[in-house]
């Protein structure tokens, strides 16, 4: 909550559509360049490419992972009552 009450903050979207991200939080997440979002469920994850590179895609995706994700999808498809 520390960290929620230190960095949120409450914003609109302008006229175009788009959403401001204050200074100080571009600055320490490090969105100064090219930026990667990404859709959850309920809300947007945005990331300095750079960094999604080498923490999501650093590692080799093999059959495991394969596995894992297969297993949620089918979950969210199960709830979802879409197949």
């Amino acid at each position: 909550m520390n960290r929620l009450n230190y960095w949120g903050t409450e914003t609109e979207m302008d006229s175009k559509g788009r959403i401001l991200i204050p200074p100080t939080l571009r600055k320490s997440s490090q969105l100064d360049d090219t930026v990667r979002v990404l859709g959850k469920a309920n809300h947007l994850v945005i990331w300095n490419e750079d960094m999604f590179k080498s923490k999501e895609l650093g590692e080799p995706f093999g059959k495991e992972q394969l596995h894992r994700v297969s297993r949620i999808l089918n979950e969210v498809t199960s709830l979802s009552g879409n197949e």
